[in-house]
């Protein structure tokens, strides 16, 4: 998934206000692609919980985490619930 060129709010995506808003600059569910700024979509699949590669994401420089509702509030710095995106 890319952005438009210029880069959003975390709070132009989502239904809710957030405590923090930062900048995001890229959209990606695969961990090793995860470049700062980016919104890390973290899922269960088939293969592989994308909640497991969250220590790896926020190490990359992931602005913000989109997880389902039922993941431990504290496995980011900012954590979205899938619920919240527009």
């Amino acid at each position: 998934m890319s952005l438009p060129s210029a880069h959003l709010r975390l709070s132009e995506l989502l239904r809710r206000d957030v405590a923090s808003d930062p900048e995001i600059t890229a959209v990606t569910a695969d961990s090793r692609q995860v470049v700062p700024g980016a919104l890390f979509v973290a899922l269960p699949g088939t293969q592989a919980d994308g909640r497991a590669f969250i220590p790896q994401a926020l190490a990359k420089g992931a602005a913000a985490v989109l997880a389902p509702s039922d993941t431990p509030a504290g496995a980011a710095p900012v954590l979205v619930g899938s619920g919240d995106v527009h």
